[in-house]
């Protein structure tokens, strides 16, 4: 698959972070980000082919943010350009005792407005390995849940495996508006990341029993965090298949920012299951790596080469 495309579809969005307070900004910190382009320039520094599908407006913001991933190799030829509205986010960081806060400013963005007929899926879908999605992009807009389950359709078609966080924001949705589309989505996903608790919440199933359900589905990424202190966690992660576990891994890190983590994760299990010749033990402890790395970073994206990431000093608890 070295030759193949991991192909993402998603909202990226500028990011505004102040120095300290939203409330007592006087200046913010810009940059780009959201969840699966996070993952495309993980994967793309890591040496993979990408390439992203979204809709952005055709203005120096939306060229900003092609710009942004197109410095680290990612395809936008497929990207669309229309309107003049781009997503945003404003990100209040968070220290010791004082969570993070996030306030969305997404509503009118132009992928909302982004129709099925307006992608041309031979091309987006070209050479594909795999396609990622997740959560998120289904909760956007009527019209956006529509595009998603398209690709989700012409992927399968395609004989394309598909990968799918959960991703779950309760600023977008209800719980019970996700469970209803999340039950829709499983039967097409090879690759599924979720917590337990994920499991219970939106499909009313148990890691014991999900595959009694989903049998489809090729591998079960469990993840769990434990939060130690403000700024020390724990990541539990385990990988099952029909058979039941196949690997598991643990690692303690120190916390200087939460975002993108989840999306650095996927981008290393992806890296690992294209890569790894089947070996999942050292998918999951790279995926683990990656999420531990991220942890240490400012900003919404991991880019970081496999051999920095494979000896870094974030330690296993157990692998």
């Amino acid at each position: 698959m070295d030759n193949k495309t991991v192909v993402a579809f998603g909202e990226i969005m500028l990011r505004l972070t102040p120095p300290d307070s939203i409330l007592n900004a006087t200046q913010f910190g810009a940059s780009y980000g959201g969840s699966e382009s996070n993952v495309l320039v993980a994967l793309s520094c890591l040496g993979n082919a990408t390439r992203y599908l979204t809709k952005l407006p055709d203005n120096d913001l939306g060229r900003g943010a092609v710009l942004h991933l197109q410095r680290y190799g990612v395809d936008c030829s497929q990207v669309i350009s229309a309107g003049s509205n781009m997503g945003m986010y404003f990100f209040e960081p968070g220290f010791a005792t004082r969570p993070a806060k996030v306030i969305y400013a997404r509503k009118h963005a132009e992928i909302t407005t982004l129709q099925a007929s307006d992608i041309n899926y031979e091309k987006a879908l070209a050479d594909c390995a795999v396609l990622h999605i997740s959560g998120i992009s289904f909760a956007l807009s009527p019209s956006v849940e529509a595009v998603c389950f398209r690709l989700l359709q012409e992927a399968k078609k395609r004989r394309i495996p598909v990968s799918f966080d959960f991703n779950y924001r309760a600023k977008l949705w209800t719980v019970a508006e996700a469970a209803a589309v999340y039950r829709r989505i499983i039967p097409y996903a090879d690759i599924v990341f979720c917590s337990r608790r994920d499991l219970t919440a939106f499909l009313d199933v148990t890691r014991e029993n999900f595959f009694d359900s989903y049998g489809n589905v090729e591998y079960l990424v469990v993840r769990e965090r434990d939060i130690l202190s403000g700024d020390t966690h724990k990541i539990r992660a385990e990988v099952y298949t029909k058979t039941g576990s196949v690997a598991a891994t643990e690692k303690e890190f120190a916390v200087l920012e939460r975002i993108g983590g989840g999306d650095a994760f996927a981008a290393g299990f992806l890296h690992g299951w294209l890569h790894f010749a089947g070996d999942m033990a050292r998918t999951l402890a790279f995926a683990a790596d990656c999420i531990a790395l991220k942890h240490g970073v400012r900003g919404d994206v991991l880019a970081a080469r496999q051999e920095e990431i494979e000896t870094s000093d974030c330690k296993d608890v157990r692998r």
